[in-house]
């Protein structure tokens, strides 16, 4: 609203001298004349300079109006002192002519530049070049045809300028109202044009009327005209509604509408300016006569307009394929620099697929062992560089139970907590699914080793959350060093590897690499082979250790011990061969092997002698981790038609810390299918009251470490007492092992210990002799003796474990 009010006062200043002028003239107190009209477009003009300003026009075609005010009235001021001369004698004062040149030239370009704005760069050229030919061929056609001019009258003379200028004005004006969309241009706009098209018209009748005294002397119509529009009185009316509309249109304008949107493409503005040459040259034939001049003059002018518009159209044809080679060229060059990039993004995905193992986003094993060697022939002298093999515990049970996703998400975050930790120079890999590698060179220190492995264990033991669930791992750190440089990365591997053998047995959790663990190692690695190659039907027995009652001495049960004879190696001792099949995935057959093997031969002597003797088979921790344990056990002994009772599962109990969740799984699953659990070893391990409360425990099996010399070892016979007193609290039955002297059995039956075995009564038996010990406490007759009870060939009993 205040925009508008102060829009009105402006207009209402602007206006004012003009106004004044008028009304003072009429009432004849003031004379209208050019000194007056001088005065008041000096005031205009200063108005016009400060409103222009003030909207920001400078930058559009109102700088040309300006100017075009500006020569006006200076050539108005002119007229003051001329004041008997009227305008028609304006040839006779060049200066003042001059002024009245530049003011045609700059209201031509007021329109050009209109025209010019609407087309923006669409072939300005062209429209320029059809725009003159256009005004050549109208001027041409006023005054060789209607002025019958001659050759001689196509000599350059201001009136023929001003004409020339008139029309061209016309001409424009008529293009631009034709090329845009009316509706759409503002009230600024439609004021400028009427001021440029009442200049052109005013303009045009002027020179048409100066002419007239040439050409139409002699016609009173032409001479009445002449006195009518060239009066000073008229001019001043003319320009004074010309300044007044350029006022209104600067004091209304917005910058934004200086460009208008044209309605027409440039081949129809092309096709008008065609359709535009068409009435001189009709109108030709039909005005006096036919003119040779204005003839030649015509073809002369569509010649010339034809060769510029082929030059034009050439270079804008140029133009269009260079801009088009440019563009290509512009997309050619983005695509290479897209590729480039791809390929940058490819080669760098591809480097770490080759470098870093996909899951943890470590070293894999081929980079680290490069980075390793780089480490070790650039140490320093005095440097030592420690090597940690790191093998997290029972991985596989953590795949089996909750998934690979959850696994990979294990080893993921490890990797990570461990990088947090790492010093300088140092790097970690990973080289099998659960183990990783870290290699750290510093200055010799001799418990740097020590301290930074329990410091990886702590760190490891953190517990894990992973998809809400809260998983807990353990790991085993095998160590080796070197201070040298000539040492191989791989020899160093090595041998960290080989330190973890002990260090799974370790109290600590980690153990350092010696030339002593090296070569139990390689003997390890001896018998890992010989077991992945062994026949075990052909290698392996068993033997069965008798168990009796201590009170009664009656026999109710054997214990299946595994032996193992190679062709090559001889007798290999079970101490030895069961460690190593422990940590490999052999032991699991060796076990299936055992249970089907001492299944089938006790329950044949069962059925046959119509006994109910129990067979105690240990079983690893491997066995128990597998999910499908208890299922394949209660097949077996379906499918060999025995009593689940018979079999009597021992789980040591220094196999139980760690797995307790894995181990009650299997208790709960064999005690509710009616086979029994013995706790092996009791004594040596860390199992809770609390857990043997919890599950189903049949009987506790006291280790042999402690019976043996009990009589005369305090200690061990105190701690075997508080287990048997324990165990007849919870109501479980206990079983001495290793019994060998007279006065273990004494100690043993004062502490009232249920069951016993060892070479005191009976050593380990094959199955004949099990057979004839069976048949003697049984009192049966020779002719009921069997040496074997195995199922015969065909009857779909034999097995043979798949290696």
């Amino acid at each position: 609203m205040q925009t508008k009010k102060s829009h009105a006062i402006a207009i209402l200043c602007t206006l004012a001298p003009f106004v004044l002028s008028l009304v003072l003239s009429y009432f004849g107190l003031f004379a209208l004349s050019f000194t007056s009209f001088s005065l008041m477009q000096i005031a205009s003009c200063l108005l016009y300079i400060a409103f222009i300003r003030h909207v920001g026009l400078f930058t559009s075609y109102y700088v040309f109006i300006f100017i075009f005010l500006l020569s006006n009235t200076l050539a108005t001021g002119l007229w003051v002192f001329y004041k008997d001369t009227d305008i028609t004698q304006i040839s006779q004062m060049p200066l003042l002519h001059a002024f009245s040149v530049i003011g045609s030239i700059l209201i031509s370009g007021i329109a050009a530049s209109i025209l010019n704005a609407i087309y923006q760069k669409t072939q300005n050229a062209q429209i320029l070049i059809d725009t003159l030919t256009k005004t050549l061929i109208y001027s041409g056609f006023t005054w060789i045809l209607l002025f019958s001019q001659d050759v001689d009258g196509l000599k350059f003379n201001p009136y023929k300028f001003y004409l020339f200028m008139d029309i061209f004005v016309l001409s424009t004006m008529l293009s631009i109202f034709l090329s845009i969309k009316r509706k759409r241009a503002s009230a600024s706009f439609w004021i400028v044009f009427s001021a440029i098209a009442i200049y052109g018209i005013y303009g045009l009748l002027n020179a048409i009327i100066i002419q007239s005294e040439i050409a139409f002397s002699n016609d009173s119509h032409w001479l009445k005209i002449k006195n009518i529009l060239s009066t000073n009185e008229f001019y001043i009316a003319i320009f004074g509604v010309i300044y007044t509309l350029f006022l209104l249109s600067s004091l209304i304008a917005k910058k934004s509408q200086f460009y208008i949107k044209k309605s027409i493409s440039t081949s129809q503005f092309r096709n008008l300016n065609f359709i535009f040459l068409l009435p001189p040259v009709v109108a030709s034939f039909f005005v006096n006569r036919p003119n040779f001049i204005w003839i030649s003059f015509l073809i002369l002018i569509l010649i010339i307009h034809r060769i510029l518009t082929y030059h034009i159209s050439s270079i804008a044809h140029n133009k269009d394929v260079f801009k088009k080679e440019q563009k290509l060229h512009s997309e050619l060059d983005h695509e290479i620099e897209e590729h480039k990039k791809k390929l940058k993004e490819v080669n760098e995905t591809l480097r770490n697929l080759s470098h870093y193992d996909s899951i943890t986003v470590v070293l894999n094993r081929h980079w680290f062992i490069i980075a390793l060697s780089e480490l070790i022939t650039s140490k320093p002298l005095g440097d030592v560089i420690n090597l940690y093999s790191i093998d997290i515990n029972e991985f596989k049970q953590i795949n089996d139970i909750y998934g690979h996703y959850i696994g990979d998400g294990a080893l993921n975050q490890t990797a990570k907590k461990l990088k947090q930790i790492l010093p300088q120079n140092a790097i970690i890999g990973r080289f099998n699914s659960d183990d990783i590698i870290i290699a750290i060179r510093r200055a010799y220190n001799k418990n740097d080793r020590t301290e930074f492995a329990v410091k990886l264990l702590n760190e490891i033991k953190k517990p894990l959350l992973i998809e809400q669930r809260q998983i807990q791992i353990n790991a085993k750190i095998g160590i080796s060093s070197t201070q040298i440089n000539e040492i191989s990365a791989t020899d160093l591997i090595a041998k960290a590897e080989i330190a973890l053998a002990p260090a799974k047995v370790s109290a600590g959790g980690f153990a350092y690499y010696c030339d002593k663990i090296n070569s139990k190692v390689w003997e390890d690695t001896k018998i890992d082979i010989l077991l992945e190659r062994a026949d075990f039907n052909k290698e392996f027995s068993l033997l069965y250790q008798p168990i009796y009652t201590l009170k009664e001495r009656r026999l109710i049960g054997v214990e299946a011990l595994l032996r193992w004879q190679s062709p090559i190696k001889g007798k290999i001792e079970p101490e030895v061969f069961i460690k190593v099949a422990e940590q490999s995935p052999i032991i699991i057959n060796i076990g299936n092997w055992v249970l089907e093997k001492a299944l089938k031969e006790i329950g044949g002597v069962n059925a046959r002698f119509e006994t109910d003797l129990t067979v105690s088979v240990n079983i690893a921790s491997r066995q128990a981790e597998n999910i499908n344990f208890t299922q394949e056990l209660m097949q077996m002994i379906s499918q060999n038609r025995l009593k689940p009772s018979w079999l009597n599962i021992d789980i040591n109990e220094q196999n139980i810390s760690g797995l307790e969740e894995t181990v009650s799984n299997v208790i709960t699953q064999l005690g509710e299918n009616g086979v029994f659990v013995n706790l092996d070893n009791s004594g040596t391990g860390l199992i809770s009251i609390e857990f043997i409360k919890k599950y189903s425990i049949n009987k506790i099996k006291i280790s042999k470490e402690l019976i043996k010399n009990i009589d005369t070892n305090i200690s061990n016979q105190k701690v075997v007492k508080a287990i048997i007193t324990m165990a007849k609290k919870m109501e479980i039955k206990t079983i001495a092992v290793g019994i060998q002297t007279e006065a273990e059995l004494e100690i043993l039956k004062g502490l009232e210990c249920d069951e016993v075995q060892g070479f005191i009564w009976a050593e380990a038996l094959s199955l004949s002799e099990l057979i004839e010990l069976v048949r003697a406490e049984n009192g049966l007759k020779n002719r009921h003796f069997i040496t074997s009870v195995e199922p015969k060939k065909g009857s779909g009993n034999e097995t043979r474990p798949s290696l």
